[in-house]
């Protein structure tokens, strides 16, 4: 993402040592930012993309749980705009 708050978040958010709580946290700031900035969620949709790709090497398994479920939540939003 270019937007530099976006970037923060995804940071934290793939942080290995985040329990469960942070990173419900993080993706429940990410969300209430996003939700009104189509701009935004298509970088939200970017960064997760590229940070899932690299499987195991970013975050915990939770995060990548709920971070793919996130980001497919975005796919489909954004296919039905279309």
């Amino acid at each position: 993402p270019t937007d530099e708050k976006l970037t923060g978040l995804l940071r934290q958010f793939i942080r290995p040592a985040n329990d469960e709580a942070t990173v419900d946290r993080v993706l429940a700031e990410v969300k209430g930012y996003i939700k009104e900035s189509p701009k935004l969620k298509k970088q939200a949709m970017d960064g997760w993309t590229r940070v899932l790709h690299f499987g195991d090497r970013y975050g915990t398994p939770y995060s990548r749980k709920v971070g793919n479920e996130f980001l497919e939540s975005l796919k489909k939003e954004a296919a039905e705009a279309k």
